[in-house]
C-alpha cells in the first residue's frame, strides 16, 4: 500500500518507503532527473513510472515487483504481477451494473474496515466518500461509533459543508471539521514539504495533511 523507493550506494541496494532515507546514504546526489522536473515546472505533473525527481532515487511501479541479482545487487528488474482485465462488458443491463458496482464497493469497504485500530472516513460531501461513509455505516451496523474529518473550506463559492452535513446526517457519524488559515500555512509547509519528499502539484496536499492530523489527534489511526 505503499510506495517502494530503491537507490544505488556504493555497490548496494537499498530501499525504503520514503524518499529522505535514501538521500542520506554516500554515493546518492540530489540531482534532478531533467525530464521529470521539466515535467513538473511546466505542467505540474510529478508522476513518472519508475522514476522519481530525483536522478539516483528509482520509484518500483505500481502492480509490479522487483527481481534483483544476487550476482549484482545493484541490477533491479520490475516485473508486472497484475494488469486490469482486458476488455469491457456491454450486455449488462443498467440495473446489472449498478448492483455490480455495489456489490463491488461494499466488499473494497468490508476489506478495508479490517482493522485492529479504530478506523474513520475522510467526508469532502462528494458522491466517492459519501458512498464511502455510507456503505461504511451499513457494514458496520447502526451501533458502532463512526467518526468523518472533512475539510471545510472559506468562502461560500469552496464551502462543500451542506454536503458534508447531508452525509453526516444521513449515517450517523461523529463529524470533525478542519479549517486552514494564514498561520497555519506559515507554520505547517515546512514540515508539509519535507515529509512529501518532492515538489507536489496540488496545495489540496496540505489539507489532507491537517485531516490526518485531526484523526490522529482523536485516535484514529487509519482513514
Amino acid at each position: 500500500m505503499k510506495p517502494l523507493y530503491f537507490a544505488r550506494s556504493l555497490g548496494r541496494l537499498a530501499f525504503a518507503s520514503e524518499i529522505p532515507p535514501l538521500l542520506a546514504l554516500p554515493g546518492v546526489g540530489r540531482r534532478a532527473y531533467p525530464s521529470a522536473l521539466a515535467d513538473y515546472l511546466a505542467r505540474a505533473v510529478n508522476y513518472h513510472p519508475g522514476r522519481t525527481l530525483f536522478a539516483d532515487v528509482s520509484e518500483l511501479p505500481g502492480a509490479h515487483l522487483a527481481e534483483i541479482s544476487l550476482d549484482d545487487p545493484t541490477r533491479v528488474e520490475p516485473v508486472r504481477y497484475w494488469r486490469p482485465p482486458e476488455g469491457l462488458r456491454h450486455d449488462l443491463s443498467l440495473a446489472d451494473a449498478v448492483a455490480g458496482v455495489r456489490e463491488r464497493l461494499e466488499r473494497s469497504v468490508r476489506l478495508h474496515l479490517r482493522s485492529d485500530v479504530p478506523v474513520g472516513v475522510l467526508l469532502s460531501g462528494g458522491q466517492d466518500s459519501s458512498a464511502i461513509t455510507a456503505l461504511a455505516r451499513h457494514v458496520l451496523g447502526s451501533d458502532a461509533a463512526l467518526h468523518t474529518f472533512s475539510f471545510r473550506g472559506g468562502g461560500e463559492a469552496f464551502d462543500e459543508g451542506p454536503f458534508i452535513d447531508a452525509a453526516r446526517a444521513a449515517t450517523g457519524a461523529i463529524g470533525h471539521e478542519v479549517s486552514i488559515g494564514p498561520d497555519d500555512w506559515a507554520h505547517g509547509l515546512p514540515a508539509l514539504v519535507a515529509a512529501q519528499g518532492e515538489p507536489f502539484g496540488s496545495p489540496v496536499i496540505f489539507a489532507q495533511r491537517k485531516l490526518f492530523e485531526a484523526a490522529a489527534a482523536k485516535g484514529v489511526r487509519v482513514v
